[in-house]
């Protein structure tokens, strides 16, 4: 109970150190490296998910380790500590559980002044800003951490009208990404206005459209790309001359009659049996209710067939006094 008594006494300390305190100016200064002084914004840190990444924030002289108290957390997150050092030792009491396991400092690093955190294996989740705290010299500074998210795009035929027309999609980016089309030399082509949505799990997927000329050999290109990031992902196609367009529009033609035959000679089966699987479903239903009435009727007569046996007993019962009334009687008269 002591032990437990003196652990919850120094949460308690640790939480009214890490609390919003007012600023106050000391000739050790906490500063989000490369040097920045107050008032500037957060510094940028960009990673890839899956990708380790390092908050920077440091002290400009070397720090007691034993006597540093430094708050990693996420305003936006409840609870908001990302990591703690407090007491010469972690405190992962009130760690936020996104974060079990990938929060860390360097303790070498520590005693040279370098309190930075290091995130492993990073997370859609992490993207947002984070704030590095030192309860000893009541100072903060905020790094913007931006967690990118890539995929590969594919691209497939969308028509075959006045010309040849594509389509490029790709699904799950972060954040926002263009869409850009390129010839079989690397020029731009004049494409359709890119589309945007934003699934419920907070990504982007886009797509686009051009139409090429019919009657050449080209190669295109579809690429998509995330300036912030500094990501792209792309895939070519090749489109065939204007005669095996034609074949291919021939074949899809083809297809689609095949398909269109295929399914007027099966509905009429699909419909028979539908109906014969409706009869049966009908017949097995009229046969359960049935044998329901079958059933109550049995325990109907079982409950009288019981009634019946107990008259019987009680007949019995009282026809077996009588007798023995009679015999007594006839023993008395015989004395």
């Amino acid at each position: 109970m002591e032990v437990k008594a003196e652990q919850e006494k120094q949460m308690n300390q640790l939480r009214e150190q890490l609390g919003d305190v007012e600023m106050e100016k000391n000739k050790t200064e906490l500063q989000c490296r490369p040097g920045r002084s107050q008032g500037v914004p957060a510094q940028l840190v960009t990673a890839m998910v899956g990708d380790d990444a390092v908050l920077p924030c440091r002290l400009k002289a070397p720090a007691d380790v034993a006597q540093l108290t430094v708050e990693w957390g996420k305003p936006a997150l409840k609870p908001r500590f990302v990591y703690v050092w407090y007491n010469n030792q972690e405190h992962l009491t009130d760690q936020n559980t996104a974060y079990k396991g990938r929060a860390s400092m360097s303790i070498d690093q520590m005693k040279q002044g370098d309190v930075s955190l290091k995130l492993s294996d990073l997370r859609y989740s992490d993207n947002g800003r984070y704030r590095c705290f030192s309860a000893n010299y009541r100072k903060q500074h905020f790094v913007e951490l931006l967690v990118g998210v890539v995929a590969s795009p594919g691209i497939s035929l969308a028509g075959l009208d006045e010309g040849v027309v594509l389509q490029c999609e790709s699904a799950g980016w972060y954040p926002e990404p263009e869409v850009f089309w390129l010839d079989g030399e690397g020029n731009l082509l004049s494409a359709g206005p890119t589309e945007t949505l934003r699934g419920s799990d907070g990504l982007y997927n886009v797509s686009s459209r051009v139409t090429v000329e019919k009657g050449g050999s080209y190669t295109f290109t579809c690429r998509v790309q995330q300036k912030n990031t500094n990501q792209s992902r792309e895939t070519r196609v090749h489109v065939p001359v204007k005669k095996k367009l034609l074949n291919y529009e021939n074949e899809i033609k083809e297809l689609k009659d095949a398909k269109q035959k295929y399914l007027a000679e099966k509905q009429p089966k699909l419909e028979e049996e539908l109906k014969r699987s409706e009869q049966n479903l009908s017949s097995m239903t009229l046969m359960t209710e049935e044998l329901t009435n079958i059933k109550e009727e049995l325990e109907k007569q079982s409950e009288q067939l019981a009634d019946q046996r107990k008259e019987l007993q009680k007949e019995a019962e009282e026809t077996g006094v009588k007798i023995r009334a009679v015999d007594e009687e006839r023993a008395r008269g015989l004395r």
